[in-house]
């Protein structure tokens, strides 16, 4: 599976990010605070905590929380969404469960996937192909996670196209949330940031940025590829190291011309 490019599609009636190459780590490192309850929409394990309410798996505890998203970052394929309080999941009924159940098994949602009892922030989906899901309450916490995701990749990128592989990281600052917010109208569509394609010099690092349009069921299914013949190729995303600010440089207006912002 390719590991060098970073694909988004965001679905922002939903809060909806469809995503490959942001990783577990990006996410978990990138939002405001770990949830503090979680209930799994896994198959149920019999060895671990289960709730008599719903019959879910449950994880609870700082540091029972800690440790089971970041196992997260070892091959296991998480599905779980976050709670409020113990005391909430009496108060579930059969038929959320069953929306629930639906969720974890399809990777989709009947109805919207916050729940007024549950009081749920996020909700982490894993596709077979390791693409991820997230349902996100607060749409915007995305930034952070975009940025540390791209800062990932470019420095991964760098040291691999040098063969620098013990250099120190370039200390890239943040993408700022404009530059997130002017991407936007192509992550609606479906787009990728290449990094195999990436370019250094003693000035700048650019990053080409791709529309694809039909992309998404593949995208949930099989293993991601960029297909240049159908990818349209729209814009850069730049650094410049003496100013040290990212910027967009684009060679397609057309695909910027729907202002969206969450």
């Amino acid at each position: 599976m390719r590991d060098n490019l970073v694909y988004i599609h965001v679905e922002t009636v939903s809060h909806l990010i469809l995503s490959y190459g942001i990783s577990r780590t990006d996410f978990i490192t990138s939002i405001p605070r770990l949830p503090t309850n979680i209930l799994s929409l896994n198959p149920v394990d019999y060895e671990n905590e289960i709730d008599i309410a719903t019959g879910f798996n449950t994880v609870t505890g700082e540091e029972n929380i800690a440790r089971y998203l970041n196992k997260g970052t070892t091959g296991v394929k998480q599905n779980w969404i976050d709670f409020d309080s113990q005391d909430d999941l009496e108060l579930i009924t059969p038929r959320e469960v069953s929306e629930l159940l639906y969720l974890g098994h399809t990777f989709s949602h009947i109805q919207s996937p916050f729940y007024y009892k549950l009081q749920n922030d996020y909700v982490f989906l894993t596709l077979p192909n390791d693409a991820l899901k997230i349902y996100y309450r607060y749409l915007n916490q995305f930034y952070s996670v975009f940025s540390k995701s791209v800062i990932r990749h470019a420095n991964r990128a760098y040291r691999e196209k040098n063969g620098l592989f013990r250099r120190r990281p370039m200390m890239l600052e943040k993408v700022p949330k404009s530059i997130t917010e002017e991407l936007m109208p192509l992550f609606v569509e479906g787009a990728v940031l290449d990094f195999s394609m990436m370019t250094v010099n003693n000035t700048k690092l650019s990053v080409p940025v791709y529309v694809m349009v039909d992309s998404i069921y593949q995208m949930k299914w099989h293993e991601p590829t960029l297909e240049t013949e159908s990818a349209k190729l729209v814009a850069s995303l730049d650094y410049d190291f003496s100013d040290q600010e990212w910027s967009i440089v684009i060679s397609n207006q057309a695909a910027f011309e729907d202002s969206i912002v969450f």
